[in-house]
Order: structure tokens, then C-alpha cells, then sequence
């Protein structure tokens, strides 16, 4: 079994942004028939379960005659914890909710230096962080601005909070 689906509608699209021509690696299956996309939403509640990280083009899903189908991702992906990442060419900044986790971003973010390192991740056994997607080996700095953030509106800072920050102080100390 593969550990990450990604349901992109433009496969050439894929082939042209990815980073130096790189190649998505074998752990990823890749669904870019309109058929085959529109028969994993029928059945999405089921097979979702199959994979550890779901990455969905959001006009894969807004191309089916039933638009509903993304809100019900969203809400299968945070009912059982599962890390869902969306792209779309339509807005100009990344949006994460720890609650799920999910990710909202730019297409060219996406196919981005970060894709084939955060595969990688997933590929060697980890349930990498989906900031990875957006800050590359940095995304530790990321969730610790998000817990600053979250904790001025006196919401929970994430479960990595004290061994993160710990890190970074480190590698604040080793400069």
C-alpha cells in the first residue's frame, strides 16, 4: 500500500511544475483519470483509510456534478485524524488548520523544492508535518509561530510544542 494519494486532474500540469523535472516518487498513487477520481469520491469515505496523507487539485473535485464532494473530504479526513493537503491555483497564501491536519495552498507552492523531500518523509516511515509542504526543513519555525499565534487567542498550542521549541533553541544556540 502507498502512503500518499494524490488525486491531481492536470497531470501535465504536474510533469511541467515539478522541480527540476523530478520524478513523485513510488510511495505516491497518482489518480489523474476523471473516472477513476470521480469513483474514489463515490467510495471516499471507505478508501480514504488506505492512505497516510490524502493531496487533492481542488478542481479534481469541483469538476463532478456534486460540489459537495470537497466539503465531505474535509470533514472525513478530520473525523479520523488524517493529514489533507489541497492546492489550487486560486489563492495567493497557504492556510493550515491543526485540525485534521489540513492545508490549503498555491499550485506553484505545491510543486515546489519541498514536494519530493516531504514524500521522501513519508516514503522512510514518518508522518511528516504538512508545513513541511511550505517551509522545507524549516517548518519546525512555522508551528511554533502558529502556537505563538493560537496562544494569543488562548487557543492550544500544538502537542510538539515543548521537544519543537526545544529544537529550535538549539540550533539558535549552535549559531
Amino acid at each position: 500500500m502507498n502512503k500518499i494519494l494524490l488525486l491531481e486532474d492536470r497531470p501535465d500540469r504536474m510533469r511541467q511544475m515539478l522541480n527540476n523535472g523530478d520524478i513523485m516518487p513510488d510511495n505516491v498513487d497518482i489518480i489523474s483519470d476523471m473516472e477513476e477520481i470521480g469513483s474514489f469520491l463515490e467510495e471516499m469515505e471507505i478508501r480514504i483509510t488506505d492512505y497516510e496523507i490524502i493531496i487533492v487539485h481542488r478542481s479534481a473535485l469541483t469538476q463532478h456534478a456534486d460540489n459537495g464532494f470537497y466539503n465531505t473530504l474535509v470533514a472525513e479526513c478530520r473525523e479520523i485524524d488524517k493529514p489533507l493537503v489541497v492546492f489550487t491555483g486560486g489563492i495567493g497564501q497557504s492556510i493550515y488548520s491543526n485540525d485534521g491536519p489540513i492545508l490549503l495552498m498555491n499550485s506553484k507552492n505545491f510543486y515546489s523544492a519541498n514536494l519530493i523531500p516531504f514524500v521522501n518523509l513519508a516514503n522512510d516511515g514518518k508522518r511528516p508535518s504538512l508545513l513541511y509542504l511550505v517551509s522545507g526543513e524549516i517548518w519546525e519555525l512555522s508551528e511554533l509561530m502558529l502556537d505563538r499565534h493560537n496562544s494569543t487567542y488562548n487557543e492550544q498550542p500544538s502537542s510538539n510544542f515543548e521537544k519543537i521549541s526545544s529544537k529550535i533553541n538549539l540550533k539558535i544556540e549552535e549559531l
